[in-house]
């Protein structure tokens, strides 16, 4: 508990130069005036309902318009000095005059309020450092890392700002009303960890314009910040208000060490100014720790205020409160951070504990993080294991060196025009043949031997992220694995290859072409809410028995199950439950442990939270961090840590049972004793799926006693890390639980119960009969949509034109150990009124190799029938090989060719 003690505000003045709002830092050229955007926590833009466009949750200023080629050059002339500064570009509509080294700028004519554009991102981020007289952003490798105002002592720190400041300074009207009004150029935004972001938007002729027509690049594949410059791209610029506290109290991401007595806040003033200050502390729980209020005399620049003689148990807390004076309020400030220890157990590449994340994407995307930014984060955490997209070695490698696990992918070959690529090396068709590779993926072959070469340091491998969402079969997946596994073991032999997750295409992958006989391990990706019950398929354990269901069929009942994205409950209105931001910060700690745990529990080797950091895309792909996105931790890190540490070292014993369904409970075992984890069932109101619903933070009652037999000492530790003794009476201890998780230590005497509940299973071995899997694949440009994988299970169905010649493609998956020869035809649809196909090659002898696929093509042309209009019928494809006939169909509809009419 805390203890209670006299609060002071302590002024600590620091000084800094000041400068009024309406001129520049270095050479006070007039510059335009920023406007105030008020009314924190507005709603957000019902155009686009789960995209959350708009809503701002604090007040800030912006520029009036976008920076002028007149306010640019007044930048230039300050900075630019060399000949490769690359601040300057022939494109700009600015004249530059004189020699290298001595540089003036100047605009055209009838140019100087113009916006100024082709400026980079780079020369964006520049100018906003420039202009804040420091470092807000620093430039790494050429590239722009994240917004840090914090740093900076001036009285003015300007940024570039976010999509939703932007996008609410543009079109909100107030009132919950938006307006879109085009502007004269598209501006770019700031996109900390964005995966898929647009970098300007607002130069359309309609609203949807901010979407589709303005993402001028999304850099994800170039190598430099100058791909963005275009002469219809602009940026301006935002600042805080003239009063406020900055976000962060230090430079640790606001995680403070057991043992600090204060904490440091810094408030930031543009001139000299007497203000009144209201805070308060508040925990995890909502309760407030303590309070305070106080006159402040501000001098122009950075101000230190301490709040002094605290004593602090571990856990998350906010400081909340207003900055004003007599007549207003400049700021309501939310301040989050954390109270922890040094995490005191190295990685250890046996712990089940990981992380998501997509910080290696910021290789080429605005926003780039050095990894020493957050390793002290993901290591303090008990995280072992890190999943990222690409083993780049800025990221794997640092991790490695602080004894992480690198979890990465081989290539995606997510779409037939990849399978098509030429392959021209005899020595290397040569060695892929050998293994039975097939040709199409020979190129995929040698791109995942040159990850495998080039990675040492790599030992793990996921084939592909969710290909349930691909443009490619099933099968062919499938193959993917197999050719991945081979290539993997051939090259390194320690190389352990995963098949990625499949969701509701895992029956076609596994149990059809048992993809599980070529991988070390299989993914899965468990959204919903941990629930025993098979009628909620989308329930981490009625996936989870699914999975391995299907797995225990083809006889690989052992399989390691690793959940490489574990997380909230699906993609809703928002990813927890709760109104307010708080609220889903709240609910996403509770329920943290039950899926790590529970997924432990249901025999899942490796747990990898879904992610690391908030990241930046429309929807509500950016509430899944343990961190926001400017590496704050929420509460859910301070769970993630406690539920690590809590079982370190400890193996899995069962489901207590506990006389309830409303009650759960998971033992673990160590040498010290058990740890259980313990809750009773939180009732969300179910989440309306893809609609914006705010629903409210599911109801916490009065904790009850359950009583189990216990000896020796008892302790109980929250999910934020508090810990407390519990007394044993009579060899009986009682442990409070409610809806928020407790873990407990000590001796304890349990029953259990079989929650997976397999039953019995038939084994769905590969025999004679099904060695062979023939499938007819559709033309690409006929598949369409996020499940394309998934309809591709389902029979294939072509639009056929008549009197025109059409190209089938039939694939031939051999699932045997043995090259298996004979001959592959085609059987036109069985119509009397509509015969007459022509089919060229009327069938074709190959040999389909062990564990590989031969790929047929037959050229069908189908006449126009009198009286005959557009159709459905069955196309069969047959491979026959001595007393077997193996057949795949596909519904084709023939339709008239108008024009020949």
């Amino acid at each position: 508990m805390l203890r209670r003690c006299t609060y002071i505000l302590l002024g600590l003045i620091v000084s800094c130069s000041a400068y009024s709002e309406d001129t520049t830092i270095a050479d006070k050229t007039p510059t335009q005036k920023l406007r105030t955007i008020a009314e924190a926590g507005n709603p957000a833009d019902k155009a686009y309902p789960r995209s959350g466009w708009g809503s701002v949750d604090y007040i800030y200023r912006i520029a009036k318009q976008p920076v002028t080629n007149r306010e640019y050059c007044a930048f230039l002339n300050a900075v630019e000095r060399e000949a490769d500064a690359g601040r300057y570009c022939a494109d700009m509509q600015i004249q530059r005059t004189g020699e290298p080294g001595s540089y003036k700028y100047a605009p055209l004519p009838d140019a100087a309020e113009r916006p100024v554009t082709s400026v980079s991102y780079m020369n964006a981020a520049e100018y906003c450092n420039w202009k804040s007289g420091g470092q807000v952003y620093r430039i790494v490798d050429e590239q722009v890392t994240r917004r840090r105002i914090s740093g900076v002592e001036s009285g003015e720190v300007f940024f570039i700002p976010t999509f939703n400041e932007l996008y609410k300074a543009k079109y909100y009207l107030g009132g919950g009303k938006y307006e879109y009004i085009p502007s004269q150029v598209a501006e770019m935004v700031e996109t900390r960890f964005r995966a898929w972001h647009r970098i300007a938007f607002g130069h359309g002729k309609k609203p949807d314009d901010v979407l589709y027509c303005n993402n001028f690049t999304s850099n994800s594949v170039g190598k430099s910040e100058d791909n963005i410059r275009n002469p219809q791209v602009g940026f301006r610029i935002a600042s805080m208000p003239p009063i406020h506290l900055n976000p962060e109290i230090n430079d640790q991401h606001n995680v403070l060490r057991i043992g600090t007595r204060d904490v440091a806040v810094s408030i930031r003033s543009t001139k000299i100014a007497r203000a009144e200050f209201t805070c308060r502390m508040i925990d995890y729980w909502g309760k407030t720790v303590w309070q305070s209020a106080g006159s402040l005399n501000l001098q122009a620049g950075l101000n230190s205020l301490q709040l002094a003689d605290h004593e602090f148990t571990p856990g998350y807390y906010r400081l909340v409160g207003t900055i004003g004076d007599d007549k207003q309020i400049f700021q309501s400030f939310s301040i989050p951070f954390t109270v922890t220890t040094k995490n005191p157990y190295p990685p250890q590449e046996s712990s089940p504990f990981g992380v998501s994340m997509h910080m290696d994407r910021m290789l080429n995307l605005w926003g780039r993080v050095s990894s020493d930014e957050y390793e002290d984060l993901v290591l303090d955490a008990g995280i072992s294991w890190v999943r990222t997209d690409l083993p780049f070695e800025y990221v794997t490698g640092a991790f490695c060196k602080k004894g992480l696990s690198i979890l990465s992918f081989f290539p995606y070959f997510n779409n037939y025009s990849k399978f098509d690529s030429p392959f021209e090396s005899a020595e290397r068709q040569s060695k892929w043949s050998s293994l039975n590779i097939p040709p199409e993926l020979y190129g995929y072959a040698d791109e995942c031997e040159t990850l495998v070469k080039e990675n040492p340091h790599v030992k793990h491998w996921e084939v592909g992220n969710e290909p349930h969402g691909w443009r490619i079969s099933p099968g062919d997946y499938a193959q993917l694995v197999k050719t991945a596994y081979k290539v993997a073991k051939a090259t390194d032999p320690d190389s352990f290859v995963i098949v990625g997750d499949m969701e509701h295409i895992h029956k076609s992958v596994l149990s059809v072409y048992h993809a599980d006989n070529y991988a070390d391990a299989v993914a899965i990706h468990t959204y919903g809410f941990l629930k025993d019950k098979e009628d909620y398929y989308e329930g981490v354990v009625s996936r989870d028995r699914e999975l391995r269901r299907c797995l225990t069929e083809n006889g690989n009942a052992e399989m390691p199950v690793w959940a490489t994205e574990l997380s909230g409950c699906g993609y809703w209105n928002h990813i927890f439950p709760g109104e307010t931001k708080e609220e889903r910060y709240r609910y996403q700690a509770l329920d943290l442990p039950k899926k790590l745990a529970g997924s432990i529990g249901l025999g899942v080797s490796k747990t990898f939270y879904y992610e690391l950091a908030d990241t930046q895309v429309s929807g509500t792909e950016g509430e899944f961090g343990l961190l926001t996105d400017n590496l704050i931790p929420k509460p859910a890190y301070v769970s993630y840590k406690v539920t690590a540490e809590q079982l370190h070292g400890k193996t899995f014993s069962g489901w207590i049972d506990l006389g309830t369904d409303q009650l759960t409970g998971l033992a673990f075992k160590g040498e010290s004793g058990n740890c259980c984890l313990l809750w009773r069932e939180d009732k969300p109101l179910t989440l309306e799926r893809r609609k914006r619903v705010d629903v409210p933070m599911v109801e916490i009652s009065a904790p009850e006693f359950v009583s189990v037999k216990a000896s020796g000492p008892v302790n109980l530790t929250s999910i934020m890390g508090e810990t407390q003794s519990l007394e044993v009476v009579d060899g009986v201890v009682k442990i409070p639980v409610s809806e928020y998780p407790v873990f407990v230590n000590g001796i304890f005497e349990l029953t259990y119960k079989d929650v997976l509940n397999l039953g019995k299973i038939k084994e769905n071995k590969i025999t004679e009969k099904n060695h062979i899997v023939v499938q007819i694949l559709p033309p690409v440009e006929q598949v369409k949509g996020y499940n394309d994988l998934h309809n591709m299970q389902l029979q294939t169905r072509m639009n056929l034109i008549r009197q025109q010649d059409e190209t089938f493609t039939i694939r031939l998956f051999n699932l045997s150990g043995n090259d298996i020869a004979g001959r592959v035809y085609l059987i036109p649809p069985q119509s009397n009124s509509d015969l007459g196909w022509i089919i060229k090659n009327t069938y074709d002898e190959v040999t389909v190799k062990a564990e590989s696929t031969k790929t047929v093509s037959f050229t069908v042309n189908i006449p126009r029938r009198p009286y005959i209009g557009e159709s459905e019928y069955v196309l069969k494809a047959v491979f026959e090989s001595g007393e077997y006939e193996y057949t795949g169909d596909a519904l084709v509809k023939q339709m008239i060719n108008r024009q020949s009419e």
